[in-house]
């Protein structure tokens, strides 16, 4: 056990140190947020990776259509010359070189395949704007995240400040023999509890911000800006979808894939035909021979058919087949799935809007019965206990009205993330 912990010990000395971590620490706006996510995620890297992939393929797929050159030399030590009628057969020395070019004049199955290769790299393209708006989108949903997880912390700092005030509060009644120890002990377990709530909360606002700063790929130090309010998505469901038909990046690289596939049938079918391919061959040598000359060259026509290959073409044309099935079936299940996702967040839309609307109010009486109780308490009408209950219940209102803002927030981004449009979209 020792020896393998010393091992993995020695190991990670020879690790590559990990890469810094760029900091910001001035006030961070979310069209900050959403450049340093495009600048830094790994995420278009990949995209751009799997684009420059697509592009390769494609000269792959021309170089079938394309002449081959080659050359090579040789040289040999023999034994002993031949020579014949002051012919000389065989060198000492012999050196050679050879030139070679062939192309394939008529290659039938090649042309789809070019065709395809070119379909394939337009649906990487679009694929590539697709990941592109949906790292916009997820890094727009982290930002509003942590400003509502921030706001939510400040309100249960708030709430600990009026709990240990109506713990002293309390504490000093009970000196003055003006309250029951109970008292003290009620308003120290609200101080408890506040203390738990503040933990918690602002753990979780840590989290949210560290998980923003993953997806920004870079450590967010400063405080986030709130972003100027948007217009308000259309809330006609079928011009929406309508308008997510001809806007969403990853349909036109699921149509790009369709028509790649479509032009890919042909292949096994042209492939019955017959090819024809020129060759040239030009030679040099200091071995004349018979025909006194060091060079020669020669052209080569070929006409190949092959008639049958065990099966090969028979089954590339049932996958062919099979492969634009399913992308026809992925477009048709793409579509309907948008359908149901704009339906779905408009509808949640309303209830956002509702509910936010009712936080609103509960917010509002709570903040005037925590402005009474404190006025109360001023002219000694009140105790700090009854402070410290209008506290948490002025704390569950804003926490709960900041998380209610979130999911608005969040619905209102869904319509737009479902219709690939609006302020985030590229």
């Amino acid at each position: 056990m020792l020896t393998t912990l010393i091992f993995v010990v020695a190991s990670l000395g020879d690790l590559p140190p990990a890469p810094d971590i760029p900091v910001h620490k001035e006030p961070l706006s979310l069209d900050q947020a959403l450049a340093y996510a495009e600048a830094n995620n790994e995420r278009m890297g990949l995209a751009a990776a799997n684009v420059e992939s697509a592009r390769a393929t494609w000269w792959n797929a021309l170089s079938a259509l394309l002449p081959t050159v080659q050359v090579s030399g040789t040289y040999t030590r023999r034994a002993f010359e031949v020579v014949v009628d002051d012919v000389q057969f065989q060198r000492f020395n012999a050196l050679g070189a050879t030139g070679e070019a062939q192309v394939d004049l008529i290659k039938p199955d090649a042309y789809p395949r070019v065709s395809a290769a070119s379909e394939q790299i337009h649906a990487a393209e679009s694929a590539a704007k697709q990941e592109r708006l949906a790292l916009r989108f997820d890094a727009a949903e982290q930002f509003f995240a942590t400003l509502a997880a921030e706001r939510v912390a400040e309100a249960a700092r708030r709430r600990v400040e009026v709990a240990q005030a109506a713990v002293d509060d309390a504490s000093e009644r009970f000196r003055a023999g003006l309250a029951a120890g109970n008292t003290v002990t009620r308003a120290e377990l609200e101080l408890a509890t506040a203390r738990v709530t503040a933990t918690e909360t602002e753990n979780e606002a840590q989290i949210a911000r560290l998980t923003l700063s993953f997806t920004l790929g870079v450590d967010v130090l400063g405080e986030l800006v709130e972003p100027k309010a948007v217009a308000s998505a259309s809330e006609d469901s079928q011009r929406l979808f309508q308008l997510a038909r001809g806007e969403r990046f990853d349909l036109e690289a699921l149509r790009y894939r369709k028509d790649a596939a479509e032009v890919a049938t042909l292949a096994p079918k042209l492939d019955w035909l017959p090819e024809l391919s020129l060759r040239g061959v030009y030679t040099a040598t200091n071995e004349p021979a018979f025909i006194g000359r060091d060079t020669n060259w020669n052209i080569f026509a070929t006409l190949g058919w092959q008639l049958f290959d065990g099966g090969v073409r028979i089954a590339d044309a049932i996958e062919t087949s099979a492969a634009l099935r399913r992308f026809e079936l992925e477009i048709r299940s793409l579509e309907r799935d948008v359908r149901l996702r704009i339906e779905n967040q408009l509808r949640q839309i309303k209830t956002s809007r509702a509910l936010v609307a009712e936080a609103e109010a509960r917010l509002a009486l709570a903040s005037r019965n925590a402005d009474e109780v404190k006025q109360r308490l001023q002219a000694g009408l009140s105790t700090g206990l009854e402070a410290a209950d209008a506290a948490a219940s002025l704390f569950d209102a804003q926490a709960e009205l900041e998380r209610q803002r979130f999911e608005a927030r969040i619905a209102e981004l869904g319509v737009r993330r479902a219709v690939a449009s609006g302020p985030l979209a590229p």
